[in-house]
């Protein structure tokens, strides 16, 4: 396997006023129990269902990993069909290095009917967009009301999250997008951007067609449960992605080559339209890297090295605002 090499600029970092709690060490003790019960709410889910008679399944739970004295709070969203399970390892390395982790479950995942059977039936559809930025927004919020700087950082779906999160919120310290799901170089690409227009000016009635069709399912197993979901789940949230037109705090980006759902051009051009390049990085493995596109856990990523990689860059981008470069 070739060495994967990190750059960064040399130019100046451009700095950002501070905000309002970005000077704060300590948790808000408030907070941090509200964020606990919230979670704890959500666990006896697994025992006791929702009014649709869904239960969440083990292993696909929120987490929270408070710290006495806190550098700041990363917000871990997980991708789409998939938990915050996907995050355990980063997020222990994260805390240790002394940070609070929170990684919320998004909405409709990891649920499942009386049998077991996983239940994409409260995942977003096509028409219901709103759900999503209203998670983004609490999600931030929550975060926020511990009163120490944030960090966004997202995979595939929840790289669109984290994209949106950075949009709405300019106070947000950084935003990290891993294989955000924007659509590829190739099919997925168009595919995408021509069901919503299609969506649009049938004014909804095909969406409600793509919200019936369900997509290819995928092996789910105790350990890492996953929510395949419908088309137009999917739509829903390529969408949270594709209505950001630029961030304003420092953009990381981390894409992998051949990726079916997030390629460079896209994301190329987001990172364009952000500008300030002193602030923002991109780094892309290389093909003979083989880094799939959920490539955030060893449960998913067999390749060590590029797991270290992407917690280097992490690690360097919300400590130190050190974004990472590899592409000219």
């Amino acid at each position: 396997m070739s060495t994967l090499t990190l750059t960064r600029p040399t130019a100046p970092k451009v700095h950002f006023a501070p905000q309002p709690f970005a000077r704060a060490k300590t948790n808000s003790s408030d907070a941090v129990e509200r964020l606990q019960a919230q979670i704890k709410d959500e666990v006896a889910l697994q025992e006791n269902p929702t009014d649709e008679g869904l239960y969440l399944r083990k292993n696909a739970e929120s987490f929270f990993l408070p710290q006495d004295d806190a550098k700041g709070t990363v917000v871990l969203y997980h991708g789409f069909t998939a938990g915050p399970w996907q995050y355990r390892e980063m997020a222990d390395k994260l805390h240790d290095s002394g940070y609070n982790v929170y990684a919320p479950r998004m909405p409709g995942h990891g649920m499942a009917d009386a049998n077991g059977t996983a239940s994409a039936a409260e995942m977003p559809k096509t028409s219901e967009q709103k759900t999503w930025s209203n998670f983004a927004q609490k999600s931030f919020d929550d975060a926020a009301s511990l009163g120490v700087p944030v960090h966004a950082v997202g995979l595939s779906g929840g790289g669109n999250v984290a994209l949106e999160v950075g949009s709405k919120n300019p106070q947000v310290d950084s935003v990290t997008a891993l294989a955000p799901f924007l659509g590829s170089n190739g099919a997925t690409g168009v595919l995408f951007p021509v069901l919503s227009i299609v969506d649009v000016v049938t004014f909804g009635l095909f969406g409600k067609l793509l919200d019936r069709m369900p997509r290819k399912p995928q092996a789910s197993p105790e350990e890492t449960p996953k929510t395949q979901g419908t088309w137009g789940n999917a739509l829903a949230m390529y969408r949270v992605g594709a209505n950001v037109k630029k961030i304003d705090a420092p953009l990381q980006l981390i894409t992998t080559a051949k990726d079916p759902l997030s390629g460079t051009r896209n994301a190329g051009r987001l990172l364009e339209r952000s500008g300030n390049s002193q602030t923002n990085g991109w780094f892309h493995f290389p093909e003979e890297a083989q880094v799939q596109h959920a490539m955030v856990s060893p449960l998913e990523n067999k390749n060590e090295e590029s797991l270290e990689t992407i917690h280097q860059i992490i690690t360097d981008f919300v400590g130190r605002d050190h974004p990472t470069n590899n592409r000219g």
